[in-house]
């Protein structure tokens, strides 16, 4: 088999880790050659690109995307000669004009331009207002719009689609900041496939926002393959929550209404509010004909497959809407980690507690501090309104049991280091470490309904889950040796009894143990399983164009 070029794609820093194990599986390889491609300047991703070119790992990054741009056609011959006449014109005429009526046009017509989005923007603003006049203006609109809504929806779709495909081609100006960086992906995404000969596309998630849809459809067009390889938990509650209480999915506003009633299949019905996602992703992802069958379902789209972690994740992603034919049983990657950490835990253990200057022969306790999620609309169902007071409630009850424990902290790559800082001076140890490292050298482990805790169930570590932000997710409702709770007292006491009473812990280190024997994937072969898969997705393609 010849050589095969894989796009490892990542948006946000949580898909780093992940996707650099993909990349270094393919790196190990003879017919694959990986390029990881950064499609965000988040916060880190020097870093994370650094990291890349120390193991030799060819990387793009959104700073450099201006080189797949699609070159203008070149003028030949006379035309060359007319347009260089006409630029020295046009440059003499406003230089002789500085301060004339030509400029006094130019500065109108870009305050035109100016006005027109803010006009926009405005315009939708004020849509979604609260106020009890706006409120009765809509009803009486909408009341005059409904019936031809309702008669004329599939002409009226194809209309809407039509007209934000005008203003998307030809007055990009007009668009809301998220689809113009749409637009100007959607610009270098042939050049980008096409000069590295991209035959396979891997992404962490199938997320339009991320333009993941684009991406995938790209690389289909040329022939190739996509595959998702999870690095996180979600169904259409994950989106239902974020989204519940943004005025911008509120379906009662007019503008919302309207693209509610004109594509239903972007609705969602959640805590007796009906929701559709924002107005734009909604025309944007119709008009490229990318939309996901499940729009609320995050990975819900067309990629080739959905690499399932485990039988368990692979049962969770049929129950959430998943098709049975994407989902195809490997294993993760950080499974393949925690195998070999599990393998010699004793030794490392000791390493890090060298490392960290901790007493040694004591029992880990790990905790996965979550990121703030109070920003923005924040979350009134939250007890905490302050980062720093959650910060507090997770530590508080570690301190306590310091003295016999020793107790390690991994960051969310999401926390700054400003936030961070909240824990210094405490009885904590912040680790750099990657939390697959660092699993398997606990015997508890505590988070707030994060991924992670897949990880701490597949090695038999009893979980106390802090739903400190109250999503109430059920992700991990039936998995036994997985405690769940909201109410800081609640946390404390059980972070207390599994440290202080053996018996208790016990408990939920056999009940967890017996879960993953059969619902759980730890022997080691994961890589070896989804290189399998890629090969058996390429064979069934054509050749790449």
């Amino acid at each position: 088999m010849s050589e095969t070029n894989v796009l490892v794609f990542v948006h946000i820093p949580t898909h780093f880790a992940e996707m650099l194990r993909v990349a270094r599986l393919l790196q190990g390889t003879a017919r694959y050659r990986p390029l990881v491609v950064f499609n965000a300047m988040y916060e880190g991703v020097d870093g994370d690109v650094e990291a890349c070119r120390r193991l030799g790992i060819e990387t793009v990054t959104e700073d450099r995307y201006s080189r797949y741009l699609p070159p203008k056609p070149p003028l030949t011959g006379i035309a060359r000669w007319i347009n260089r006449q006409l630029r020295g014109a046009r440059a003499r005429f406003v230089r002789g004009t500085r301060h004339g009526p030509v400029w006094q046009l130019r500065l109108a017509y870009r305050a035109t331009r100016r006005g027109a989005f803010a006009l926009v923007r405005a315009v939708f603003r004020l849509s979604r207002s609260d106020n009890p006049v706006i409120r009765g203006v809509r009803l009486v609109v909408w009341a005059l719009l409904a019936p031809f809504v309702f008669l004329l929806r599939s002409p009226l779709r194809r209309a809407l689609v039509a007209l934000f495909g005008f203003v998307f081609r030809r007055l990009p100006f007009l668009l809301p900041p998220d689809i113009a960086a749409q637009r100007y992906f959607t610009r270098i995404l042939p050049g980008l496939l096409e000069r590295n000969r991209v035959g396979v596309v891997v992404v962490p998630e199938d997320n339009f926002f991320y333009f993941t849809n684009l991406l995938i459809r790209g690389v289909h067009e040329r022939g190739g393959v996509a595959v998702v390889v999870p690095f996180t938990i979600v169904n259409v509650r994950e989106w239902a929550e974020a989204f519940h209480r943004e005025p911008a999915c509120d379906a009662s506003m007019l503008v919302n209404r309207v693209i509610a009633e004109l594509f239903p299949a972007w609705t969602h019905e959640y805590r007796g509010r009906r929701m559709v996602l924002p107005a734009q992703q909604v025309l944007a992802a119709q008009y490229h004909r990318a939309a996901p069958p499940v729009p609320w379902l995050i990975n819900s789209g067309h990629a080739d497959a959905i690499a399932a972690e485990s039988p368990f994740m692979a049962d969770y992603y049929r129950r959430a809407g998943i098709p049975d034919r994407q989902v195809r049983l490997t294993g993760a990657l950080y499974d393949d980690v925690l195998h070999r950490g599990l393998a010699r835990a004793a030794q490392d253990r000791e390493d890090l507690y060298r490392e960290a200057g901790l007493p040694p022969g004591r029992p880990m306790l790990l905790c996965a501090m979550p990121p703030n999620q109070l920003r923005g609309s924040g979350r009134p169902q939250c007890a905490f309104q302050d980062y720093g007071l959650i910060l507090e409630a997770f530590a508080g009850p570690l301190e306590a049991i310091a003295d016999e424990w020793n107790v390690v902290v991994s960051l969310h790559p999401r926390i700054t280091a400003e936030e961070a800082g909240a824990l210094a001076g405490r009885r904590l140890f912040v680790s750099r470490r990657n939390i697959a490292d660092l699993v398997p050298l606990s015997r508890i482990f505590v988070a707030s309904s994060s991924a992670t805790i897949r990880l701490a169930v597949t090695c038999a570590i009893p979980v106390v889950n802090y739903d400190v932000y109250a999503y109430d997710y059920d992700d991990y409702r039936d998995v036994p040796g997985v405690v769940t709770m909201t109410r800081q007292e609640d946390y404390a006491a059980w972070v207390d009894g599994l440290a202080r009473h053996p018996e208790t812990w016990e408990k939920s280190r056999a009940a967890l143990a017996e879960f993953a024997r059969d619902r759980a994937v730890l022997d080691g072969r994961a890589g070896e399983r989804l290189l399998a898969l890629l090969d058996a997705l390429l064979a069934a393609r054509p050749a790449i164009q």
